[in-house]
């Protein structure tokens, strides 16, 4: 039998946290949280890596399920290798990937393949929520978690409710 906890977090908590690798050497940090708005999750999370592995300055995007929440701490694992880590695609935090919509397409696909995961729209089709009611068309809208919150809500009215404070996001930790 698979023990799954599930873990509630918010957004502004793990932005900070410390990146690691399984032998409990610091590699960065994360940066920030992309959300796929129109599907309501997480679509990656940025991660810096400094000057750890000589990159100083420059981005990573790291498909969630490749990070794992180390239990009591604010520090995430990586259990990816050095080589795969130094050959990863990356970006600078001035200039964030695909400012087109099929270009961010194009380069996710591209850093999960990287990393040996499969696009995370790819695996949402698979669940049955997903396949009752797909989303419509291919469009990918996402937004840094950083951005979204302090941005007003409103009802199909037109009418402001509130602001976003937070962004609460699921982990499952196996």
């Amino acid at each position: 039998m698979v023990n799954i906890a599930l873990t509630i977090l918010s957004a502004s908590t793990i932005i900070g946290d410390s990146v690691e690798n399984p032998q409990g050497e610091d590699l960065g940090n994360i940066e920030d949280i992309m959300i796929d708005l129109d599907r309501g999750i997480v679509a990656y999370t940025v991660v810096s890596f400094g000057g750890v592995l000589g990159i100083a300055g420059k981005y990573f995007a790291i498909p969630w399920e490749a990070l794992r929440k180390k239990p009591g701490e604010h520090k995430f694992i990586v259990d990816i290798d050095k080589k795969t880590l130094l050959n990863a695609p990356v970006f600078d935090k001035s200039k964030w990937p695909g400012s087109e919509e099929k270009a961010h397409r194009e380069h996710l696909n591209m850093i999960s393949e990287h990393y040996g995961y499969r696009s995370y729209w790819e695996r949402i089709r698979e669940t049955p929520v997903e396949k009752e009611n797909p989303t419509p068309g291919t469009r990918i809208a996402v937004l840094a978690a950083s951005d979204i919150e302090g941005r007003s809500i409103e009802n199909p009215h037109g009418e402001e409710l509130g602001n976003i404070i937070n962004i609460m996001i699921e982990r499952y930790n196996h």
